[in-house]
């Protein structure tokens, strides 16, 4: 049987120490990066359900403005219309730019592009009529029911894209907490094994010292007696 000197088997114990931290580090590596790029994804679909909204909402606006200022002739009303138009058309971008991964939402955000394109021209042709024909010229020829399909196609389109995204949202989140949980199981499982190594290892080296005192004592018992023993025994040899 191979016998290894206590310097290698210190040596062997500390090398698989260093082993298993290089695993217990490429693994937690590889799970906290896991855990941050589902953690990004959590947050670019939240981002995209919160834009894909916000263009809704910003349309919305944009209607009661031209609403209020086609009943009453006060630029006030406008004040809505005018300020949501700049920010329509920054969000319609901005969320063409966060789908680009998915083709099924790339069309439907384009479909909402070129309903959004439309219903603002509506809006704007209503706008400019007000003051040229007024109020009653516009409620005789139901311009104020313009564009009412494309709102309830822009509608249609947010809310599918928003049930796609909210679909998205809870697989990812649900793959984030999975890697997270990975990541501190590894990282506390390897730590305690670790532990364990180490604990070992100073048990074993206590132990061996241990020996080695004692191995120590008898020697020096043994050649304490030998000492006395050997002139005694010169005497008798007559040596």
């Amino acid at each position: 049987m191979l016998k290894i000197s206590f310097r290698n088997q210190v040596l062997i114990g500390f090398a698989v120490s260093i082993i298993l931290v290089l695993v217990i580090g490429i693994l937690s590596y590889s799970s906290i990066t896991k855990f941050r790029e589902d953690t990004a994804w959590v947050d670019h679909t939240q981002k995209v359900i919160k834009t894909s909204s916000d263009v809704l909402q910003l349309m919305v606006d944009a209607e009661t403005g031209m609403r209020g200022y086609g009943a009453t002739e006060k630029p006030v009303f406008l004040d809505p219309y005018f300020a949501a138009i700049p920010k329509i058309h920054t969000d319609v971008n901005q969320l063409k730019q966060l789908i680009q991964d998915n083709p099924i939402q790339v069309r439907r955000v384009d479909s909402m592009s070129t309903l959004v394109e439309l219903q603002l021209h509506i809006l704007k042709t209503d706008v400019e009529t007000r003051p040229v024909k007024g109020l009653d010229y516009m409620v005789q020829n139901n311009m104020f029911l313009n564009g009412k399909q494309n709102m309830d196609q822009i509608r249609a389109l947010n809310d599918h894209l928003i049930k796609t995204e909210g679909s998205l949202l809870t697989i990812r989140k649900a793959s984030s907490q999975q890697a997270s949980t990975s990541a501190i199981v590894i990282i506390v499982t390897g730590s305690l094994i670790f532990l364990v190594i180490i604990i070992v290892l100073f048990f074993f080296i206590q132990g061996t010292f241990e020996q080695q005192k004692k191995l120590k004592r008898k020697y020096g018992l043994a050649m304490l007696s030998w000492q006395r023993y050997w002139p005694k025994m010169k005497q008798k040899t007559g040596c």
